[in-house]
């Protein structure tokens, strides 16, 4: 069971298994009043995820704010898990962040 949790995913796979308004759980260090759901605004290969974030006051306190991102992959069959950190604050044409592409993710 141990083996099932340490399973790696090319970030290939990540990428081509996400789909554009897709939910994801995050979880801000530091800042838990942030937590909560999240939906996939698009991607930027091998760079960043693209989620919406139309609740938050963008400030330079969130860039390089680690996160713990949850999501379901239905190609996968299995949630998944990873972390990474906020890349860039956009307020155009509605607040987004830009999470950094993860290296691994954990199904």
């Amino acid at each position: 069971m141990d083996k099932a949790l340490d399973t790696q995913v090319s970030i290939p796979s990540l990428e081509e298994s996400l789909r554009l308004g897709q939910s994801f759980h995050l979880e801000f260090d530091g800042l838990p009043s942030l937590n909560g759901g999240y939906h996939l605004w698009g991607i930027c290969p091998s760079q960043s995820i693209m989620v919406s974030a139309p609740q938050l006051k963008l400030t330079d306190e969130l860039l390089n704010t680690s996160v713990k991102a949850r999501l379901f992959i239905e190609q996968l069959d299995n949630a998944c898990a990873f972390r990474t950190t906020v890349a860039n604050l956009c307020s155009m044409p509605s607040n987004y962040l830009h999470l950094n592409m993860p290296t691994s993710i954990v199904t």
